[in-house]
């Protein structure tokens, strides 16, 4: 469901009312109204938002990673909704430096994120500290890297199978 801006703004006041504004940027302006948060603040605020009966984020719906190597930057970004409020989305965007991407894993308050956050390691390498199982859930155990930075370095092969696909390696399916 999509907020006007005033909807927005009654929102924010009531989350700086719950826990403080301090390492929360509020952003209405956004298409869809979110935060951006320190990874110190998250955890808190994620339990204000489960918890608090005005705010009541009963639903996570996905946990992302980016990266932003102009900015020298990942991001994690979680999409909560409310139900109980009318299915009322919320974004929280939490900006992480490339050499140790650490957030708090959110698993313990939406078991949902276990999953979406070992696909974030994964594929981006964003440590979630916390988290009860953090391996890989896509790429064999021993895979050295995550593909999905932008400075990921393929390896030539895995275990005796080329990895790379160089335009005369593809011309065969022309």
């Amino acid at each position: 469901m999509s907020m006007t801006r005033e909807q927005a703004e009654a929102l924010f006041a009531r989350i700086a009312a719950v826990v403080g504004e301090e390492g929360i940027t509020f952003r209405p302006e956004a298409p869809q109204p979110d935060l951006l948060v320190t990874a110190e603040r998250l955890h808190a605020l994620c339990l204000a938002l489960r918890d608090d009966p005005a705010l009541h984020f009963e639903a996570l719906q996905q946990v992302a990673g980016t990266d932003h190597p102009k900015e020298n930057k990942l991001r994690s970004t979680i999409t909560l909704c409310s139900y109980a409020h009318g299915g009322r989305l919320l974004t929280l965007h939490t900006d992480l430096p490339r050499e140790a991407p650490q957030v708090p894993t959110v698993s313990d308050i939406w078991p949902a994120a276990e999953w979406h956050e070992r696909e974030s390691w994964d594929l981006l390498g964003i440590v979630y500290t916390g988290h009860p199982d953090l391996r890989r859930i896509m790429l064999p155990d021993d895979w050295v890297g995550h593909p999905l930075r932008k400075d990921f370095v393929e390896q030539p092969a895995y275990q005796g199978i080329p990895t790379r696909r160089d335009r005369e390696w593809l011309s065969w399916q022309k």
